[in-house]
């Protein structure tokens, strides 16, 4: 499988720091009491196209990270995307994806494993954000 990657909005990340839930240094996230450390990369989630020039890229409901806004040839701005004839409202966030080895005892094994099996920390990141979704 692929990468395990998950979409968390600015005002979730900022809920979660000021509980104490994580901790932020630079690009990093710490997940308190869960041994599982995060890179976060800025992206957008894509609400709804304004225009009504219609969503023909099929953007809405998708995360796109700066890098893909980019290679796209997209404008992002504030709450906004602008993508040729198409303006798109978005919800600023980052994209959290797990370093390997950040968990302790055998879930370090489990991440960054080669033959297409998922990393038990990637399931542990993803079983937080949702049980933590407020």
């Amino acid at each position: 499988m692929g990468r395990h990657r998950l979409y968390v909005s600015q005002e979730i990340l900022d809920h979660w720091v000021d509980e104490g839930r994580v901790a932020m240094e630079g690009d990093r996230l710490s997940i308190r009491d869960e041994g599982i450390e995060c890179v976060l990369t800025p992206a957008v989630f894509f609400l709804r196209e304004v225009t009504g020039v219609g969503d023909l890229r099929d953007l809405v409901g998708r995360v796109k990270d700066e890098e893909q806004l980019v290679a796209l040839g997209a404008d992002a701005y504030m709450d906004s995307v602008l993508l040729g004839d198409n303006a798109y409202d978005v919800q600023r966030g980052f994209v959290a994806e797990p370093i390997s080895g950040s968990a302790s005892g055998p879930r370090t094994e489990a991440v960054g494993r080669s033959g297409g099996q998922e990393g038990e920390t990637s399931d542990e990141l993803a079983d937080f954000l949702l049980s933590h979704l407020k």
